[in-house]
């Protein structure tokens, strides 16, 4: 069995996004220790030595990334989404510190490489908050490290993303698990763009012009463009929803 290994998770209509992805990935991570893999559904990325997961679209996020993570047979696994653009190097000093961490202590679950402003408490790690036991957003999706025996324990669910961080958050609840995240963005190994440059199928204007100025990356012409604050503005709509089905199963 590895130590750990980084998968990429997109689907087939996302990978458009790679070559850039890759391209900063390469440039950023350069010493990246791990086998690199690419979850998607039925096309291929045949490029720079990156082995492809395929599985049937028909089966649920989740499920697609359980199969994934079955076949990689690593104890620990960092995931990443294919809009993750790193933006300067990442920091494998820190990453092999949070793998001595974990190795330490069994019951941690996760290291979670994007700030989560919420449901947090003081812990032994200084540069990270430990999760609240029944704190939302213990399954968070942004940049992170996991333990794989977890992650095939909860994942065989019919399941989106987005369901499996909010609707399946529960599944976390265990009062032996410890999830953490880091306190702030400039402390984390991974500095990149947290998903923000897709919106719905949509790119985020300001995202796109940022990385076309620093890196000159291209972007595919095909993809219908929305500003930053279009995107703010209609992702409050949602959440305004879910508050108030919320306060309906209360």
């Amino acid at each position: 069995m590895e130590k750990c290994a980084v998968i990429v998770n997109t689907c087939d209509k996302n990978m458009d996004l790679l070559d850039n992805f890759f391209y900063l990935f390469h440039r950023f991570w350069a010493n990246c220790p791990y086998r690199v893999y690419i979850n998607t559904e039925k096309l291929q990325y045949a490029k720079q030595n990156i082995q492809t997961l395929y599985c049937n679209q028909t089966v649920s996020w989740c499920k697609r990334l359980r199969k994934c993570i079955k076949e990689i047979n690593s104890k620990y696994v960092i995931l990443l989404l294919e809009d993750f653009y790193l933006e300067s190097k990442v920091d494998q000093d820190e990453i092999d510190r949070v793998i001595a961490y974990m190795d330490g202590d069994d019951n941690i679950i996760s290291f979670c490489f994007d700030p989560i402003n919420m449901d947090n408490t003081e812990s032994k790690y200084q540069k990270y908050w430990e999760r609240k036991r029944r704190g939302k957003y213990r399954h968070c999706l942004q940049a992170g490290i996991w333990r794989t025996d977890y992650l095939i324990n909860v994942l065989n669910i019919e399941a989106s993303p987005w369901e499996f961080e909010y609707t399946y958050n529960f599944l976390s609840f265990n009062k032996n698990y410890r999830f953490y995240c880091i306190k702030e963005k400039k402390l984390s190994p991974f500095v990149y763009s947290s998903g923000y440059l897709v919106y719905r199928g949509k790119y985020v204007k300001e995202e796109i012009e940022k990385f076309q100025n620093m890196f000159n990356l291209q972007f595919s012409p095909t993809r219908d463009i929305i500003s930053k604050r279009e995107a703010v503005e209609k992702n409050g709509v949602i959440q305004k929803v879910i508050r108030r089905i919320e306060i309906y199963k209360k």
